[in-house]
């Protein structure tokens, strides 16, 4: 739900655009890094269809191009996909210290608002150490 209402209306029109401009990646700086999410918010990574990272909270990632992984070809499919894991083995987080902690890994699609079309993914990493406390 936040996908579809706070960062879909903040992208241009993704069937024409290849990458996001300065002023969407500024939105998207401040609509992710502000208040309880900021604070419960590790990463975020915005992806194209065919593996290109078109935002990334690490701004070195943006515009490199991975192997999509099985959750990221699931949601450009249209579905959500959650897991609760250690998340440190994904090619693009090898070597990240941030993600020694226990996280919700997210891929959310992310549909055009007048057509449903899934034009992008969301892929996010929230903490998940109250998640973790309850499992103890």
């Amino acid at each position: 739900l936040y996908v579809d209402s706070v960062i879909a209306p903040l992208l241009p029109d993704m069937r024409k655009s290849r990458e996001l401009g300065d002023t969407v990646k500024r939105a998207l700086d401040e609509t992710l890094g502000q208040g309880a999410l900021g604070n419960r918010l590790v990463s975020f990574k915005l992806w194209r269809r065919d593996g290109t990272i078109l935002y990334a909270k690490d701004p070195t990632l943006i515009g490199k191009t991975f192997e999509p992984n099985p959750h990221l070809i699931a949601a450009f499919a249209g579905n959500v996909v959650a897991e609760y894991n250690d998340v440190s083995d994904d090619v693009e987080n090898r070597g990240n210290k941030t993600f020694a902690q226990p996280l919700f890994e997210i891929y959310n699609p992310v549909r055009e608002p007048w057509s449903g079309e899934v034009v992008a993914v969301s892929e996010f990493y929230e903490v998940a150490d109250e998640f973790q406390a309850t499992l103890r």
